[in-house]
């Protein structure tokens, strides 16, 4: 009992107060009644009435300060009331309230942003994504949420830039990490597909390597000319060239093959005679006769319009990768295979890939982004059990293949550490002694 006239108490102080200060403003008793009425709705959470009875007071009362107060607290409530029901329509236009009787408030932008994008109006919510970030330019919830919608526009740039922002103000952001990644792939793969639906060769390149080319019984007639252009693609980047005059020099062929073979670089021994006069046999020698062989289907992807481009890339790389394994393989016939000759010879197929096609070899960051899928990639099947070192680094750059940002896969280990608390790769227990 005694807690109960003690609010009373309260509330009596309260409207006395309001009465003293209503008398001081000297606003008419029908607009304070009116008041009472609009706050008391207000408190119960019946906010369109509540905005009615607001707004008979200032005609009334257009100096009621106290009313246009509560109105500027009231709208913010009822947009978001009707933005948690998906009534976009109703959010929009409180949301649009919020903000004019309140111009720098954070919150009602950000209700009306969210309120713009679930009616599919991204004009509109980017603009007020944008009025949030200018109010608090810390904000990255907000920033992320602008981003979110330049990735569904597939403004890839825009969201790259509003990731690095983010990343600025908190550099350990996973989220803005990976997607930040994700955007520039895209951004990547758009100018990609312009540049591969553009591509022109000539083949003036020499007939020796053209030779090369044997198509297995039953493959397509015309797949000879589509490795020539691949062919000449390789060509004509400098590392490429390296590659394929050590194809020529060692006679190594690139068979086409059917669908059911894998791409690979392959070693057999061969056991010769050496006979005295032509007929007299007197010593048998080994020797190591490589192959690349490539399915049709690789030729058929790389040409394939309606394939995405990194799918087409993909493919591209995949003749060079090959090549890659069997230029080492030439140059160390002893050459034993390992997960950074793998990583190595597919970052060399995708920087030739880009060069020939873009112009430009893979930058720092798309390097980071192609070496992790790469390494993930390697990782998820039988190449896991290689050793992981084998100085083919090294031993590429000695022979004269430069290139870009070596340093950014190198460290294999630090590499397979990120992964594995990204949760992108299983443990592999070849990494222990490196990896605590």
């Amino acid at each position: 009992m005694k807690y109960y006239k003690k609010i009373s108490i309260i509330i009596l102080i309260f409207f006395l107060q309001c009465s003293c200060a209503f008398a001081q403003n000297n606003y008419s008793n029908a607009a304070i009644v009116l008041y009472n009425s609009a706050a008391a709705l207000h408190n119960q959470g019946k906010y369109e009435l509540a905005e009615q009875k607001y707004l008979q007071i200032l005609k009334i009362q257009p100096d009621f300060k106290e009313a246009k107060t509560n109105l500027a607290k009231l709208y913010p409530s009822l947009a978001y009331e009707y933005y948690s029901k998906s009534n976009w329509q109703k959010a929009v236009y409180y949301g649009k309230k919020a903000v004019s009787v309140k111009p720098n408030d954070e919150y009602s932008y950000d209700i009306l942003a969210r309120s713009y994008e679930g009616s599919n109006d991204y004009e509109n919510t980017i603009k007020n994504w944008k009025k949030v970030i200018s109010l608090n330019p810390k904000n990255t919830d907000a920033m992320h949420s602008l981003a979110q919608t330049y990735i569904k526009l597939k403004q890839f740039d825009s969201a790259a830039t509003i990731y690095s922002q983010i990343l600025s103000i908190n550099p350990s952001d996973k989220l803005a990490k990976q997607n930040i990644e994700y955007s520039n792939f895209q951004k990547s793969e758009k100018i990609l597909n312009q540049d591969l639906n553009s591509i022109t060769t000539e083949h003036t390149n020499p007939k020796a390597l053209y030779a090369l080319i044997k198509p297995a019984p039953g493959i397509p007639a015309n797949s000879a000319e589509e490795v020539k252009t691949v062919l000449d693609l390789v060509w004509s980047e400098p590392n490429g060239q390296i590659l394929l005059q050590n194809m020529i020099k060692n006679k190594i062929p690139i068979n086409i093959v059917g669908a059911n073979s894998g791409a690979n670089a392959e070693k057999t021994q061969k056991t010769n005679t050496l006979y005295l006069y032509g007929f007299i046999p007197v010593a048998n020698f080994t020797s190591t006769i490589s192959t690349v062989n490539i399915p049709y289907t690789v030729i058929n992807n790389f040409n394939n319009k309606n394939l995405t481009s990194f799918e087409r890339i993909y493919n591209l790389q995949t003749f060079i990768h090959e090549f890659g394994h069997a230029f080492i393989g030439a140059k160390i016939p002893s050459n034993k295979n390992s997960i950074e000759e793998e990583l190595g010879v597919s970052m060399l197929g995708y920087n030739i890939a880009h060069k020939v096609i873009t112009g430009k070899y893979l930058d720092r960051q798309q390097t980071e982004t192609y070496s992790k899928r790469v390494l993930v990639a390697i990782l998820s099947d039988d190449h896991r059990e290689l050793p992981i070192f084998s100085g083919f680094n090294n031993r590429i750059q000695n022979y004269g293949i430069v290139l870009p940002y070596p340093e950014v896969y190198s460290n294999i280990p630090s590499m397979y550490k990120t992964l594995l608390l990204e949760n992108k790769v299983k443990p592999v227990p070849s990494f222990y002694p490196y990896v605590k």
